[in-house]
């Protein structure tokens, strides 16, 4: 019979299974050390995704600062040449500090009675005043206009709704604007009706006509909302209701209360027409600060 022992078997089996215990605890550490290199890696992948966005974002705040830069450059230098036209204000108007009370009382002056005139007779009256002013040792501008009373703003905001650019459009604009009557325009060509319905389109201006069987109802309308309304084509006389409908400094109008934003302009062809021109409110000129 032949007899096999077990026992070489056995060892060799346990020496195998130590060093398959031995390998995998090899492994093992080898595996840890990967997903902490792998983690390492991870980590330090995200440091540089972040640190490229934050240099993504500094490329785009430089490029945006250099932008700034060159219009602070243009803008300053744009100022530079400003800085002569402001002292030279300055200038101006500190010299003309000591004239404002003769100045304020000629720009009172030409808005009360300055109206009816030719733009050669206004410069006659301007010229007797100011000499009547230095009689009476009154300081007053010797270079006195009545275009200088009212902001240059204001002046180019009436040029785009459609008010002529020469000088004497440009007073009758600040008498129809800042005189406490209603105006009667003599305006043969259509150019101050123009500009009162651009001026006023978007307070809601209402137009008026004699020969409306409504004009009346309408003027009391706009009297107790506050709309402006222009009277047109005035003739040589008005209709007698219109002469008691607006009255000088009444809070009752037409049987109404007047709305304190309430404005009235009249326009005429004809320079032969003879019509009363209204007082306003007191305290009612024409959209203060318009």
């Amino acid at each position: 019979m032949l007899f096999c022992s077990p026992a070489p078997k056995r060892e060799a089996l346990a020496k195998a299974e130590s060093e398959l215990a031995r390998a995998r605890g090899i492994l093992d550490e080898k595996q840890r050390a990967l997903r902490e290199i792998e983690a390492r890696v991870a980590a330090l992948q995200r440091k540089y995704d972040d640190s490229m966005k934050k240099k993504a974002d500094l490329e785009a705040e430089m490029a945006k600062t250099k932008v700034r830069l060159a219009r602070a450059d243009k803008l300053v230098g744009g100022l530079a040449g400003e800085r002569i036209r402001w002292d030279k204000t300055v200038t101006q108007l500190l010299a003309t500090r000591s004239q404002v009370i003769g100045d304020a009382l000629l720009s009172a002056a030409s808005v009360a009675y300055l109206g009816p005139f030719t733009a050669d007779f206004r410069a006659r009256l301007i010229k007797l005043w100011i000499n009547g002013c230095k009689q009476l040792h009154v300081p007053v501008s010797d270079d006195f206009a009545l275009k200088n009373i009212v902001e240059a703003v204001k002046v180019r905001a009436w040029l785009m709704h459609g008010l002529p650019a020469d000088d004497f459009s440009v007073e009758n604009g600040i008498l129809v604007a800042r005189g406490r009557r209603w105006p009667l325009m003599i305006d043969p060509q259509g150019q101050a009706n123009s500009w009162i319905k651009n001026q006023e389109k978007g307070n809601g201006l209402k137009i008026l006509k004699l020969n409306d069987s409504k004009w009346v109802q309408t003027l009391e309308n706009c009297i107790s909302l506050g709309s402006p309304a222009l009277l047109e084509n005035v003739g040589e006389s008005l209709d007698p209701v219109l002469g008691e409908s607006v009255a000088a400094g009444s809070s009752v109008v037409c049987s109404v209360p007047t709305h304190l934003r309430f404005v009235f302009f009249c326009r005429a062809r004809v320079v032969q027409a003879d019509c009363q021109v209204w007082c306003s409110a007191d305290d009612s000129p024409w959209r203060q600060g318009d």
